[in-house]
């Protein structure tokens, strides 16, 4: 038994994009937790040892250190007060990151 698929193109039934980048408006919410980062592992691109996360309790995130400054959104696994705790982070479009979007945040 096979599959029979078709694949169809929606570029030309879409509107045509507009030039400038649409803005995004987020609340930032109450402060809950900072983390004071120093990494062990450089990453090549972006070497430097000191970080500051910031989380909020609508889930939004902000790094800061000399080469970030940006936001973004986080999920915890426990929580920050348990021994073992896992957070999952997105990054938020950032011209730190070479990102089309500015921060408005």
């Amino acid at each position: 038994m096979g599959l029979l698929f078709s694949v169809t193109s929606l570029a030309h039934a879409q509107p045509a994009v507009a030039a400038t980048q649409p803005t995004m408006a987020v609340d930032v919410g109450k402060p809950t937790y900072i983390h004071r980062l120093h990494y062990k592992k450089m990453y090549s691109e972006k070497p430097f040892e000191e970080a500051v996360l910031y989380y909020y309790d609508n889930g939004l995130y902000k790094i800061i250190s000399p080469g970030e400054n940006h936001y973004g959104v986080y999920v915890v696994e426990g929580d920050f007060t348990d021994a073992q705790y896992s957070v999952s982070y997105i990054s938020l479009p950032s011209p730190d990151w070479a990102g089309m979007l500015p921060d408005t945040i």
